[in-house]
């Protein structure tokens, strides 16, 4: 799924100008890559669903200065509140041996605890732009825009976090 930078930056303009149907396109066009992004930090639906909701609470309510790249805001305050809230839990144990059991079976496959292992040893930079990347499926274009950096870097950055973690999958 590509999502249009400039179609987002018109929305938000149209937003702040009180056309509400923005709003409503701007919700379903980035709902879903915000939800994926935010769980990757998370790792929990429902916090994951209270941040994308508060992402767009602040998207209607606070004034934005800068429409030229709404759609990198929106991305950095989603991943704000992700950390914040990371640090509000930060207390619980957050450890790989913490599984979710019903009847004696795992909720979680081997598959994705392995994966969630892996993903550990990256740092959080790497981990972000494997989440933009591969879980909000943006483009390499839009990631450039977002982090303001040629695409080519990009691509050698996520070709060795990938490696990163084939290495760690074996």
């Amino acid at each position: 799924m590509n999502i249009d930078k400039k179609e987002v930056n018109r929305l938000v303009m149209r937003l702040k100008e009180g056309d509400e149907t923005a709003f409503d396109r701007l919700y379903s066009l980035l709902k879903l890559p915000l939800l994926k992004f935010v769980n990757g930090y998370t790792g929990n639906a429902d916090a994951s669903d209270d941040i994308v909701h508060n992402v767009f609470l602040c998207l209607y309510s606070r004034p934005i200065k800068n429409f030229s790249n709404c759609f990198g805001w929106i991305f950095t305050v989603a991943r704000n509140f992700a950390l914040n809230e990371l640090n509000k839990s930060r207390f619980e144990v957050a450890t790989d041996t913490r599984m979710v059991r019903t009847g004696g079976r795992s909720l979680l496959s081997e598959e994705e605890l392995d994966m969630r292992r892996a993903l550990s040893c990256l740092d959080e930079k790497e981990r972000e732009l494997f989440a933009l990347k591969y879980e909000a499926d943006l483009t390499f274009k839009t990631l450039s825009a977002v982090y303001g950096v040629p695409d080519s870097v990009l691509k050698r950055r996520v070709k060795k976090i990938v490696e990163k973690l084939k290495d760690r999958l074996g």
